[in-house]
């Protein structure tokens, strides 16, 4: 761990930019679920989350569209639907360091407006011994929110590097598989419409849902470095991924503003407290999403040393995303019929949004045989 800080220390001195490092204390020693996790350590850099992991980056402020993420030096194109790259596609067993410059520098390929992450995989050269590191780990939720899926996974790793021809051959090659669950519970609510009669305006409906997901990835790497001399150098790199994220989520839809609504307690001309009387009904919503997302990464670097202090350098890179989105489903159905299964909602505002409560245990009802339902 000390040599990890050292590393990150002397990177940072050593730069002729402004930037920020991460270093791996040992091979495959970066404990995140992706690299977006360990990005979230680094100052200026904040991380959003999907789905209860870390996928972009906002570094000093700005959105993930003026930045742009590189492998070793590399453009990286992403997953997602904007330029921003999506780091959770990237696993962090597999990588070695990242470097986020604050600053330009001639030096790098591509480069953003707010700042430029550089990913780094092992060179098996510089690493100067032959190792090998296999990792394991299992996980599972707290909270069984759907019971209908899956609410643990499991995270596995292998990575190997040797030195050949008397250390002028190195290679790396490293595997990483995890299954990822995720689950969360989601609200919202909409409108001040409905009014108490005294000059005061309440919420006029909601959602509630539960939300359940899987994310499936795959990664390998491989890397090559040839020198068979002091001023020759040449490496060799692919990094393909794969994704596949299935998610659903069930949940209730309240639509409250054609029910008699009384008040309990009222701030600023709103009712942050009030009971809907017991004609509402409400409406079940299920959603279920696939994405599927193939990433393509290889490079080529060829350089040439001369003696007079001048380099010649040849570099070729492909990175490619075949993405689909298979299915984006979503149904809907009220809850009882013309007489039928209405409901006692109350609400309460306040700081953290808005909490529901129904008289009705809506866990119970027999959505199976669809008798409580009608379209």
């Amino acid at each position: 761990y000390r040599a990890s800080l050292l590393n990150s220390m002397s990177l940072k001195r050593d730069s002729t930019s402004i930037v920020e490092a991460i270093s791996a204390e040992d091979l495959g020693k970066l404990p995140d679920i992706s690299i977006a996790e360990s990005l979230a350590r680094l100052p200026g850099v904040s991380v959003q989350r999907r789905n209860g992991r870390g996928q972009v980056v906002n570094i000093r402020g700005m959105s993930p569209d003026f930045s742009t993420g590189l492998l070793n030096g590399r453009e990286q194109v992403s997953v997602g639907d904007n330029r921003g790259v999506e780091f959770d596609q990237y696993p962090s067993e597999l990588l070695n360091q990242v470097v986020v410059y604050k600053t330009p520098d001639a030096g790098l390929i591509g480069q953003g407006l707010a700042a430029t992450v550089d990913l780094r995989t092992v060179r098996p050269l510089d690493f100067g011994e032959r190792a090998l590191t296999v990792d394991a780990r299992y996980e599972w939720l707290d909270y069984d929110l759907v019971s209908s899926r899956d609410d643990s996974g499991y995270r596995f790793s292998a990575t190997y590097v040797d030195q050949f021809l008397d250390d002028t051959l190195g290679l790396v090659v490293g595997y990483s598989h995890a299954t990822i669950p995720s689950a969360g519970q989601n609200n919202n609510a909409w409108g001040y419409y409905v009014g108490d009669g005294a000059g005061n305006v309440a919420i006029g409906g909601g959602r509630v849902w539960a939300r359940s997901s899987e994310l499936k990835r795959d990664a390998f790497t491989v890397s090559l470095d040839w020198e068979p001399t002091d001023q020759f150098i040449a490496t060799f790199e692919a990094f393909p991924t794969e994704l596949d994220e299935d998610q659903i989520k069930h949940g209730l839809v309240m639509n409250l503003d054609g029910s008699a609504m009384t008040p309990i307690s009222t701030e600023n001309g709103i009712v942050t407290e009030g009971v809907y009387a017991g004609n509402t009904r409400l409406a079940t919503e299920n959603n279920a999403f696939v994405r599927e997302a193939e990433m393509q990464s290889f490079g080529a670097n060829f350089k040439y040393l001369f003696n007079n202090g001048w380099t010649a350098m040849l570099d070729l890179s492909h990175s490619s995303v075949d993405r689909s989105d298979t299915s984006e489903f979503e149904s809907n159905g009220a809850l009882g019929g013309a007489g039928g299964l209405t409901d006692v909602v109350g609400f309460r505002t306040g700081r953290d949004g808005t909490v529901f409560s129904t008289q009705r245990d809506y866990s119970n009802l027999d959505y199976g045989s669809g008798s409580a339902l009608y379209a």
